[in-house]
This record gives C-alpha cells, sequence and structure tokens, in this order.
C-alpha cells in the first residue's frame, strides 16, 4: 500500500509504515517520485523519500533515548540486570526485593520503552544502555530494602 498525504509528522509516518504501508509520498512530491514510488511499491518494494526517511529514524532515535532519560535508578537498574539475562528471581535477589516487585517494574518497563516481551525488553535494554564496563559507575551504590531509591 502507497501512502500519499500531506502529512510529513516522523511519528505518523512511522504508524503508517508500522501498519502495513509499503510506501510514503507527500503530496506535494514532484509527480517523477509519486511514479517513482508507485512503481516501486506496486513490484513489491518500499518506498520513503530521503528527507522522511531521516526524518523517522532520527525521531526514533530521539523517542527512545528521551524514554531511557525518564526511567527512574532502580527501573535502570532492573532494566541492566534484564540486559545481563538474568531471571526475576535472581535480580531481586540482587536488588533485595521480591520477585513480584521486579516482575511489576519489568511491566512498567515494557510500557514505557515499548516492548511486548521480556526478550523484546532485553533487546531495547543490551541496544540503548551504555556497555557493561560502565554500568557499575551510572548507577552508582544500590539502595537497600527499604530506603528511597529514586533520590539516587
Amino acid at each position: 500500500m502507497l501512502v500519499l498525504t500531506m502529512h510529513r509528522d516522523p511519528m505518523i509516518v512511522g504508524r503508517a509504515l508500522e501498519l502495513g504501508a509499503s510506501g510514503y509520498v507527500l503530496k506535494d512530491a514532484p509527480p517523477e517520485e509519486v511514479v517513482r514510488a508507485f512503481q516501486k511499491v506496486s513490484g513489491g518494494d518500499s518506498y520513503l523519500s530521503h528527507d522522511l526517511a531521516s526524518d523517522v529514524v532520527f525521531s526514533r532515535l530521539r523517542e527512545k533515548t528521551n524514554r531511557l532519560e525518564r526511567l527512574t535508578p532502580r527501573e535502570l537498574q532492573t532494566l541492566t540486570l534484564v540486559a545481563e539475562g538474568k531471571p526475576y528471581g535472581e535480580i531481586a535477589e540482587e536488588l533485595e526485593v521480591s520477585y513480584k516487585t521486579v516482575a511489576n517494574i519489568c511491566t512498567q518497563l515494557k510500557t514505557k520503552l515499548g516492548a511486548r516481551t521480556r526478550p523484546e525488553l532485553m533487546r531495547i535494554a543490551i541496544q540503548y544502555l551504555p556497555g557493561p564496563s560502565s554500568l557499575g559507575s551510572t548507577f552508582g551504590e544500590r539502595p537497600r530494602r527499604g530506603e528511597p531509591f529514586d533520590e539516587l
């Protein structure tokens, strides 16, 4: 499906592509571009103008980065341990909280980061968190049970 529209908002473009559009062209594009897009899409390829493509990519990167910046220190700690492949029980032990607390935090993380499954959450964590060598310095001391953790 080829979308021909006036909307150049990267969020709208991204959503159209997520919903199955194979191409996205603006109405004010030169006629040659519209024809090229139609030919590509009808031939089974995809088409997105260069300007729109870069806008979508950079918008998605900013969106992911902003999502990580909004996480609490406890969520970042939990996400780091998820990225290491640790099971919930082991994460609970390490953070000195209950298994259910870890499961709840992971549910919140999935919602905030747009992940549907634990493996998807792990992929996001690995992709956007700092490398293992800098994790300790990034998150500092772990809060103990009963201590406030949002002020770390």
